[in-house]
């Protein structure tokens, strides 16, 4: 940690390598999601899929939570209905 931020004029990063060069001096092929078009084209239509699948997920999640909140309403209300007398209420909670 002492030296990080202590870089010499001399020292590799600052080393102008490109992507053809290897570390034996041989020339290499760039990697295929830099050069190929249908490579990028993939990664990018797999990154969309897998946004959607999250938001699959997601949109499940928040489905049974609002099944359970109105399960849990639909109850209280038929509770509230069954336990009054007054039919102003009754009537205001056939509403």
């Amino acid at each position: 940690m002492k030296g990080l931020f202590v870089l010499d004029i001399d020292d590799e990063i600052w080393q102008d390598t490109g992507l053809e060069d290897s570390l034996d001096g041989t020339t290499t092929d760039p990697p295929r999601w830099l050069c190929d078009d249908l490579v990028r084209s993939g990664i990018r239509v797999q990154l969309e899929l897998d946004r959607c699948i999250e938001e699959e997920d997601c949109i499940k999640h928040e489905r049974r939570a609002l099944q359970n909140w109105y399960s849990e309403e639909w109850n209280i209300l038929c509770s509230a209905y069954g336990h009054t007398d007054s039919s102003e209420l009754r009537y205001q909670l056939q509403l």
